[in-house]
C-alpha cells in the first residue's frame, strides 16, 4: 500500500516540475503578456506544448485507470466480478476512476497554481484585447475557473472511454499507450471530418471547431484550437465520446459475459 502510494505521489510530483520548467521556460523567452491567466492557460495548450500533453496522458491513465483494468485479468477479482455482475462491476469503477480523476487532476491544477501564483503574482488587464485565452468568458478569471471545471469532467469522460476498452486489448503494456494512441488517432481522424465540413459548409473558425471536436484534446483543452468556443467544442466532444463509451461498455459486458460463462 504504502509503496503503491509512493508511487503515485512522485508521478505527481514528476508532471507538476515538468510543467513548473514548461511555464518557466515561457518566462524566460521575455513574452510581452505577462497575464497570470495566459501564462497558466499557455501550459494546457496542446497546440504549443504537445510534450507536456503526452506526458499528462500517460501518468493520469496510469493513475485513474490502470487499477481497475487489472482487476478484469487478475483471476481473483475476476472471480469476484462474476459473482456481482459485469454491470455492476462497470458502475463501481465508474466511480472510482471519476473520484480519482477530479481528484488528482484538482490536485495537480491546484499545486500548479499556487506556484504561478507566488512566482509570478496574479497580473492581469481590463482590456479584452490583451486577453489571449477567451475559451468560455472575457473575464480572465472566470475563464480559467471554468476551463479548469469543464475540462475536469472532460478528463472524467476520456479516462471512462479509454476504461471502456479494457476488455478488447487484454496485453497490459499496450494498454498503457491506449491514451496516446487515441491521441494521435482522433488527430488524423478529426483533421479529416474537418476538411469534409469545410467543403460543405463556409470555412470558419466556427465550422473549423466543429471539426476538431472528435480530438481528445478537445476533452481535455476545450477551445484552444482558436482561443474560443470552449462550451461549443466540449459539448460536441463529451456526447460523441459518451455514446461510444456507452457503445463499448455493451459490447464489453456482452463479451464477458460470453467469455467468462
Amino acid at each position: 500500500m504504502i509503496k503503491r502510494n509512493l508511487k503515485k505521489i512522485i508521478m505527481i510530483l514528476f508532471i507538476v516540475i515538468f510543467g513548473i520548467f514548461f511555464i518557466d521556460s515561457y518566462m524566460s523567452t521575455g513574452v510581452e503578456e505577462d497575464f497570470f491567466t495566459d501564462i497558466y492557460l499557455y501550459l494546457w495548450n496542446g497546440n504549443l506544448n504537445i510534450v507536456f500533453l503526452l506526458v499528462f496522458l500517460a501518468i493520469f491513465h496510469e493513475l485513474c485507470v490502470m487499477d481497475s483494468y487489472k482487476k478484469i485479468y487478475n483471476h481473483f477479482d475476476r472471480y469476484v466480478i462474476t459473482r456481482i455482475g459485469y454491470k455492476n462491476f462497470y458502475k463501481k469503477e465508474f466511480s472510482t476512476i471519476c473520484l480519482k480523476s477530479f481528484c488528482y487532476y484538482y490536485l495537480l491544477h491546484g499545486i500548479m497554481l499556487l506556484y504561478c501564483l507566488v512566482r509570478y503574482g496574479y497580473r492581469t488587464s481590463t482590456n479584452i484585447e490583451l486577453f489571449k485565452y477567451q475559451l468560455f468568458s472575457s473575464n480572465p478569471l472566470t475563464n480559467l475557473i471554468l476551463f479548469i471545471i469543464i475540462s475536469s469532467f472532460g478528463l472524467m469522460i476520456l479516462n471512462y472511454f479509454i476504461f471502456s476498452l479494457s476488455s478488447f486489448v487484454k496485453n497490459i503494456y499496450l494498454y498503457r499507450f491506449t491514451s496516446i494512441a487515441l491521441l494521435f488517432i482522433t488527430i488524423l481522424v478529426s483533421n479529416i471530418f474537418s476538411i469534409i465540413i469545410q467543403n460543405l459548409f463556409e470555412s470558419t473558425e466556427l465550422i473549423k471547431t466543429i471539426g476538431q471536436s472528435l480530438m481528445v484534446t478537445s476533452l481535455l483543452q476545450p477551445g484552444m484550437g482558436f482561443m474560443m468556443y470552449g462550451f461549443l467544442n466540449f459539448s460536441i466532444a463529451a456526447i460523441i465520446y459518451i455514446i461510444l463509451t456507452i457503445t463499448a461498455i455493451s459490447i464489453a459486458i456482452k463479451y464477458r459475459m460470453e467469455y467468462d460463462g
